[in-house]
C-alpha cells in the first residue's frame, strides 16, 4: 500500500481553513488496483473540524448545485458520458472527502464510488461561486 498527501488552505490566518487529503493506493495483484481518499478539514479560527454536514449554512441544499457540476466535470475529465444516477449523485455520503480552497471545493471520489471501477479514482473542482455559501 502506498499513501501520498496534499494540502490546501483558504483564507488568511487566523480566519483560515486547512485541508489535508490522503490518497491510498493498494495493488493486491488483481486486474484493478484500488485507490481511495481520506480528507481532513480544520477551521483554524474555531479550532474545530469541518465536515460536509457543517460546511454549509443551515437550511441550504448544496447538493442541488454540486451534483450537476460534479457530473459535468467528471464527464469532461474521463470522456465517460454515462450519467451519475441522482440517487448516487445526491447522496451526501459520497461527498465526505473534500478540500477547501479560496476559489473552490475539491471533491475526491474513490474508485467505483460515482463511476464504474475501471474509470479509477477521480476528483472534481466545484467553484465556490456556483454553490451556496459556506458556514466557515
Amino acid at each position: 500500500m502506498d499513501a501520498t498527501s496534499e494540502q490546501h488552505s483558504s483564507g488568511q490566518p487566523p480566519q483560515a481553513t486547512r485541508s489535508v487529503v490522503l490518497k491510498f493506493f493498494q495493488d493486491l495483484g488483481g486486474a484493478h488496483p484500488s485507490t481511495w481518499y481520506k480528507a481532513f478539514n480544520y477551521n483554524l479560527a474555531t479550532s474545530q473540524p469541518i465536515t460536509f454536514d457543517t460546511l454549509f449554512v443551515p437550511g441550504t441544499t448544496p447538493l442541488d448545485s454540486i451534483y450537476p457540476i460534479v457530473q459535468r466535470e467528471l464527464a469532461r475529465q474521463t470522456g465517460f458520458g454515462a450519467a451519475i444516477l441522482p440517487s448516487t449523485g445526491l447522496d451526501p455520503a459520497h461527498y465526505q472527502n473534500f478540500a477547501i480552497t479560496d476559489d473552490s471545493l475539491i471533491f475526491y471520489f474513490a474508485q467505483g464510488e460515482l463511476l464504474p471501477s475501471f474509470v479509477g479514482a477521480c476528483q472534481a473542482q466545484v467553484p465556490r461561486s456556483a454553490i451556496p455559501p459556506l458556514a466557515i
